[in-house]
C-alpha cells in the first residue's frame, strides 16, 4: 500500500525517551504509515533502541549522521527521506494520543496543505498537566487560506501562542510536495526555525491550513534541550528567530509583521521577561536584549518593569518556584487521557 503519512523524527541523545515515542506510533500505525528518524550523531544507545523497534515495525527508516549539524538540517533531511504524501514532525520525547494517526489520516483526505493540532502539556514523566490551545478557546476546527491576506490576518489575530506559528514541531502535518516546492535561505539554518520559514512560504504558492482543535500529542515537560546553554540563550533563540522570520516573511507588509510580533508578545509576557532578566548579571548585555524587545513591539512600561522586578532575584526565584509547583499538579482528565499516562 502507498505511504500516505511519514512520521519524521529528529533526535539526539534521547534514547531514554524515543522508545515511548515509537511505541505510541507503532501501536496505531496502519500500512499507510512510515517512520523516518534522523539521528544527529548521538553518543548514547539511540541506534540500538531504534533497531529493536525496526524488528517489530519494518517501515522505520533510520539515518545516522557522522556529526551533529543541527535540528534544522535534520528536519529537512527527514522530509527528503520520507515517501509519504504528508509528513508529521515529531519530537523524540513526545507521545501520540491513541487514535491520533487515524484522525490525521482521515483529515489529509481533504487535501489541505498544512494541519496543526493542539497538545497536552505533561510533566517529565508524561503525566498530563493541562490542555494547550494555539488559538483562542472559542475557535473550533477551521480552515484558513494563508494565501489570502485577510484570512492570514484573522489567523494571527486569533493566535495566542508561538505554537500557532509552528514553533512546536509535534503538532505540524504538511504536504510533502509543497515543502519540496519551496526553499529555505541558508541564513535560517542554525536558528531552530528554518521549518517555520518554509511552512509560511507555502502561502506564496497557495496554502490552506486547517486548525484541529483536538489535542493529538502529549508533550513531555522539563526536557527542553535548548535550555542547556542557559535561560537567556533559550529566550534569545525565540526572540532572534522570530525577528528574522518577521523581517524576511513580511518585509513588505508592516501590518502582518506587527501581528506576527504580537503573537510573540502574547507567548512571552512580562512574567517570563522578569524571569529572564533575573538570570542576567551583565547589564550591558541586558541593554542589548531590551533593544531587541523594543524592536519586537514591547512597550517601554513592560520593558522597564522587567528590568526593575527582575533585579529582585530572590523573590523572582520564590515566585516561580511556587508557580511551578502549582502548575505541575496532575489534573483530572478524560478516559483516553488517563490511558496515555
Amino acid at each position: 500500500m502507498a505511504i500516505k503519512l511519514s512520521l519524521c523524527i529528529p533526535t539526539y541523545n534521547f534514547s531514554a525517551f524515543i522508545g515511548e515515542t515509537l511505541e505510541s506510533i507503532i501501536c496505531q500505525a496502519t500500512d499507510e504509515v512510515e517512520i523516518v528518524i534522523i539521528d544527529g550523531a548521538s553518543v548514547d544507545d539511540t541506534a540500538e533502541v531504534v533497531e529493536r523497534y525496526q524488528r517489530e515495525f519494518p517501515r522505520i527508516r533510520f539515518f545516522q549522521r557522522n556529526k551533529n549539524i543541527g535540528v534544522d538540517r535534520d528536519l529537512a533531511k527527514s522530509v527528503e527521506l520520507a515517501s509519504g504524501d504528508y509528513c508529521w514532525f515529531m519530537s523524540s520525547d513526545d507521545k501520540l494520543k491513541p487514535g491520533a494517526i487515524k484522525r490525521v489520516l482521515d483529515e489529509i483526505r481533504e487535501g489541505h496543505d498544512i494541519y496543526i493540532c493542539n497538545r497536552i502539556e505533561c510533566d517529565f514523566y508524561l503525566r498530563p498537566l493541562k490542555k494547550r490551545l494555539w488559538l483562542i478557546s472559542g475557535i473550533a476546527d477551521k480552515v484558513f487560506n494563508f494565501s489570502k491576506k485577510d484570512e492570514l490576518i484573522d489567523y494571527l489575530e486569533k493566535s495566542r501562542s508561538l505554537g500557532a506559528l509552528f514553533s512546536y514541531c509535534s503538532s505540524i502535518v504538511f504536504k510533502r510536495r509543497k515543502w519540496n516546492q519551496v526553499g529555505c535561505p541558508e541564513l535560517f539554518m542554525g536558528t531552530g526555525y528554518a521549518h517555520v520559514y518554509r511552512l509560511f512560504s507555502f502561502a506564496g504558492i497557495g496554502c490552506k491550513t486547517k486548525y484541529i482543535k483536538e489535542m493529538l500529542v502529549l508533550c513531555r515537560g522539563d526536557n527542553d534541550s535548548f535550555l542547556a546553554k542557559g535561560l537567556l540563550k533559550r529566550f534569545m533563540l525565540d526572540i532572534d528567530g522570530y525577528t528574522l522570520l518577521a523581517d524576511n516573511l513580511f518585509k513588505n507588509d508592516l501590518e502582518l509583521k506587527k501581528l506576527f510580533f504580537a503573537v510573540l508578545r502574547r507567548e512571552v509576557g512580562l512574567h517570563y521577561l522578569i524571569k529572564v532578566r533575573s538570570s542576567v548579571e551583565d547589564m550591558k548585555l541586558w541593554d542589548t536584549v531590551e533593544k531587541k524587545l523594543f524592536y519586537c513591539g514591547y512597550s517601554p512600561l513592560v520593558v522597564y518593569a522587567a528590568r526593575k522586578l527582575g533585579a529582585l532575584k530572590f523573590f523572582v526565584s520564590l515566585a516561580f518556584y511556587i508557580k511551578h509547583k502549582i502548575e505541575n499538579k496532575v489534573v483530572s482528565f478524560t478516559k483516553w487521557e488517563r490511558k496515555c499516562i
